[in-house]
């Protein structure tokens, strides 16, 4: 069994050891820091901290990538979404002009014999024109949707007008 005084010695010793332990870098730590970081457990401890910090800043560095790589998917979707719309809207502009050019033509045609009704689908043609002047250049999915309704049924209007 190991007496008391060589105890008391390894007790002192480990104290003393304890008390020279440097938390700074290994290298800059004598034999005695050093014996005394691990004993204490230090540069475990640092490691740890270090490998856990590093971790975490390579989370935030993967959620920031996930993000861009998100907030890009998004702006594409975006800019597909604005040249779709512009798109139904350069057609229906060419709808209305189109339209116009048949009621003119058919009225022409038709004088006085179709008056009332050609005069029905000039206002008719007139509400769809200034819907879509209401409308702008970048109008709701229920705007979109609303004028080419519209503009549907101006053309079976046009249709019937001109079997007639």
């Amino acid at each position: 069994m190991i007496s008391a005084r060589k105890a008391a010695l390894a007790f002192a010793a480990s104290l003393a050891l304890q008390g020279c332990a440097d938390p700074g870098p290994a290298k800059e730590r004598g034999f005695f820091g050093g014996m005394g970081a691990m004993m204490t457990g230090t540069d475990e401890r640092q490691a740890t901290r270090l490998e856990n910090a590093a971790a975490s800043e390579q989370r935030r560095a993967l959620e920031a990538r996930a993000d861009a790589q998100a907030a890009a998917a998004r702006q594409q979707q975006s800019e597909r979404d604005l040249a779709a719309a512009k798109a139904r809207l350069d057609a229906i502009d060419a709808d209305i002009a189109r339209q116009q050019q048949t009621l003119a033509r058919l009225r022409a045609q038709r004088g006085e014999a179709g008056r009332a009704e050609a005069e029905r689908l000039r206002r008719e043609s007139d509400d769809l024109a200034r819907a879509r002047a209401r409308a702008g250049s970048q109008p709701s999915a229920e705007e979109l949707q609303s004028l080419e309704r519209l503009s549907r049924a101006l053309d079976e209007s046009l249709r019937r007008y001109g079997q007639n």
